[in-house]
């Protein structure tokens, strides 16, 4: 119907030309008749402008009337990406100090437990859990400490809210085994050093009191093998040595339980042994 319509007006359009180039001719300008120039026949093909208003979809021909808007595309992208990419934050000197105190404290209350200071490692400790009570790393320590001073109880308290906010904490994991070893839990420090060991094969203290556990539960073999995986990793721990020599004792091993004992007395004993050596 539309194509009909299209063909229609362009017919009346060359019917109105005609008229008008008939009427001009009538008459000239100096009173004499002029002839009409023979109208020229147009060889447009009615299908072929059809099918040019096809190929041009509304659309398009807003696009061709408007432009492409490539540029008002381009300023948007850029304004988007401007957006997107805000300036990066400033750091906060006051958030980095408080940290950085906080790292210190916490290094500092280790030495204390390592020299076996534990009082004034928890007075510390408290100090900083009371301005970050979410601190994981001071919570393990409270809880060696706690451990140090025969306190289980509030050991098993800290080192329990440690793992409730990091439950993969290792450190965490190895001091509750190793406080629940202390209290004479020797099955249930067992089960969590078990666990211990096998996600990290490089803890020696992990491996040693898996080993005593296992001794305590009358289970010799196992606890040979994590014994001396406690030697390899710290050959002159002399706790390890003289518990290896108790373990190839009791399997009857003798000649391995001797050099274990020898083993740890030299180093023990560094002065004595050497002596008691040479004047062999």
């Amino acid at each position: 119907m539309a194509k009909r319509n299209r063909r229609r007006n362009r017919a009346a359009n060359r019917a109105a030309r005609r008229s008008q180039a008939q009427e001009s001719s009538s008459s000239s300008p100096d009173g004499g008749v002029s002839v009409a120039e023979p109208e020229v026949e147009s060889f447009a093909d009615p299908l072929l402008d059809d099918a040019a208003e096809v190929v041009l979809d509304p659309p398009q021909r807003a696009e061709a009337d408007l432009g492409d808007g490539s540029d008002d595309i381009q300023t948007e992208e850029a304004d988007a990406i401007d957006a997107s990419d805000p300036e990066p934050a400033q750091p906060d000197v006051e958030t980095e100090a408080a940290l950085a105190a906080a790292q210190a404290c916490l290094e500092e209350a280790r030495k204390l437990l390592a020299l076996g200071n534990a009082p004034e490692a928890l007075n510390r400790l408290g100090h900083l859990l009371g301005e970050h009570p979410d601190n994981v790393p001071a919570l393990v320590e409270m809880g060696r400490g706690c451990c140090q001073l025969g306190q289980f109880t509030e050991a098993h308290e800290h080192l329990t809210q440690a793992l409730v906010i990091s439950p993969d904490d290792i450190d965490a994991r190895q001091a509750l085994g190793m406080t629940f070893f202390r209290r004479g839990l020797y099955a249930e420090a067992e089960a969590i050093l078990s666990v211990v060991c096998a996600r990290s094969h490089d803890r020696t203290q992990a491996h040693y009191y898996r080993a005593e556990a296992l001794t305590r539960l009358d289970k010799v073999s196992p606890a040979i093998r994590s014994m001396e995986r406690a030697i390899e990793l710290e050959p002159e721990n002399v706790k390890a040595l003289r518990a290896m020599g108790h373990l190839y004792d009791r399997v009857g091993r003798g000649d391995k339980a001797t050099e274990m004992f020898k083993r740890a007395r030299a180093l023990s004993e560094p002065e004595l042994f050497g002596r008691g050596a040479s004047d062999s």
